[in-house]
């Protein structure tokens, strides 16, 4: 999920990267009976950057890149 935001009148730019992972989850009645279904956020990672606006889209991908890799080692550091 990417949040841009354009100050008017400002020299520069914020926004919100955040990188999730979502899987599907069963919900269950108190009874243990299956009631449906929904996702569930297993993994998140979120920076947000200001910064001018001529290099925002580089710093981005560079961000994704880092959250991605970061979510890589922490699923490999579970799963030896």
């Amino acid at each position: 999920m990417l949040t841009y935001v354009r100050l008017r009148g400002a020299r520069g730019m914020f926004c919100v990267v955040e990188t999730s992972l979502t899987r599907p989850v069963m919900i269950f009645k108190q009874d243990m009976s299956q009631f449906g279904f929904n996702s569930a956020r297993v993994w998140n990672g979120g920076v947000l950057l200001t910064g001018p606006s001529n290099n925002m889209s580089t710093r981005i991908r560079e961000v994704v890149d880092e959250q991605l890799t970061t979510f890589a080692a922490d699923y490999y550091k579970t799963k030896p």
